[in-house]
């Protein structure tokens, strides 16, 4: 099997600063508005997702160029990322089959017995995008397709790594750098997107430019001692930003249809703000309320997959031991600490065994690796 780029075996498993700790804290923040927006129906849920997309460009990228430098296969490439998102992911829709055989034995119904078994072949392979194949104007998380309206996310994350993986073999073969790659084609989509700011049709071109700015961030960051490239991708979030704070603005708002400027205005905020904290990180990272949602930020992925089906078992215990309608905050709280800890057994279980070790790294932890946004 050939190998994507010539490397040393002594090659650094990572660039100098690739590594931000920050976006642990930012995971956390990100998963707990996606179980609130569930559990509370406080509507936020959609743009912390968005967050995670920015957050897995950066992380994904990272793991590419340190493949790159390493030489990495492409089998080993796609073999890292298929081991870390896809067993945590088929343990999870059994613990959901699980809870649907637990609500037919108590109530008679069975939530999945009209589903054709397309959709069965689709759950397991996260195809579910393939029913949004000429759907215009909608929300990904309306496939009908979906057993878990949370999971859309991992449809469009598994295409962005195949991408990536595509385009590191491509690098090899030419001898360019990742980056040339990378950063046009996320100019390249977003031209189609600013053409076509509704569409969502299940491809990872939708969401591709929040993505895309992950890459850019990291690039900006990492590669900040190019100033012809810095000072490029400063005007470029810049604008980004401008640009998307206008348009959303200036937006007739229509009930139900997903607008690009929208979402690339949480995007390219975030991307301003991690250039900005970046300095900071290490002062920042000693205050404890940040180091509490890093460790939120661990389990993130297992918080992700498993909490949308358990939310009437955790109002039901949170019911019992504080009445919501007496204490409503803090029944709010305990259903989300009970989502946690469920979240943090399911890790330690089904997700830490799983975990790649980074790059290049030797006799590393199974827990030691980074856990890049939603998963890989």
């Amino acid at each position: 099997m050939p190998t994507l780029a010539p490397s040393s075996p002594e090659a650094p498993a990572r660039e100098p600063g690739s590594r931000y700790p920050l976006l642990d804290p930012l995971r956390g923040v990100a998963a707990t508005a996606v179980v609130l927006d569930h559990i509370a129906l406080l509507k936020f849920g959609y743009f912390a997702v968005l967050v995670f997309f920015v957050i897995s460009g950066y992380c994904i990228v990272a793991s590419a160029e340190a493949g790159l430098r390493r030489g990495m296969t492409i089998a080993e490439y796609m073999r890292r990322r298929l081991r870390r998102i896809y067993p945590p992911y088929l343990i999870s829709v059994v613990f959901f089959l699980i809870t649907r055989a637990i609500k037919w034995r108590e109530t008679g119904r069975f939530d999945l017995a009209d589903r054709p078994p397309i959709q069965w072949i689709q759950t397991l392979t996260l195809t579910q995008w393939v029913d949004l194949l000429g759907v215009h104007g909608t929300y990904p998380y309306n496939s009908p397709s979906l057993f878990v309206a949370a999971h859309w996310s991992l449809n469009y994350e598994e295409q962005f790594y195949l991408f990536v993986g595509l385009a590191m073999v491509l690098c090899a073969r030419i001898g360019a750098r990742l980056r040339t790659i990378l950063l046009p084609f996320t100019v390249a989509t977003l031209g189609l997107m600013a053409a076509r700011p509704t569409l969502c049709i299940g491809l990872f071109v939708d969401y591709w430019p929040l993505f895309g700015v992950g890459v850019a961030v990291y690039y900006r960051l990492v590669h900040a001692d190019e100033r012809t490239l810095r000072r490029g991708l400063d005007a470029a979030l810049g604008a980004l930003f401008l640009a998307s704070l206008w348009l959303t603005l200036h937006r007739v708002r229509v009930r139900d249809e997903r607008y690009i400027w929208e979402d690339l205005l949480v995007a390219s905020s975030l991307a301003i703000f991690l250039v900005l904290v970046r300095p900071f990180q290490d002062r920042l990272m000693t205050l404890l309320p940040l180091r509490l949602l890093g460790k939120l930020g661990t389990v993130s992925y297992s918080l992700y997959l498993i909490h949308q089906f358990n939310v009437t078992l955790m109002v039901r215990i949170a019911g019992k031991l504080i009445p919501a309608e007496r204490w409503s905050v803090a029944n709010l709280g305990l259903q989300l600490a009970l989502h946690i800890a469920l979240a943090s057994g399911f890790w330690w279980l089904f997700e830490r065994p799983f975990l790649n070790r980074p790059v290049g790294a030797v006799g590393a932890r199974p827990g030691a690796a980074t856990v890049p946004a939603l998963e890989p």
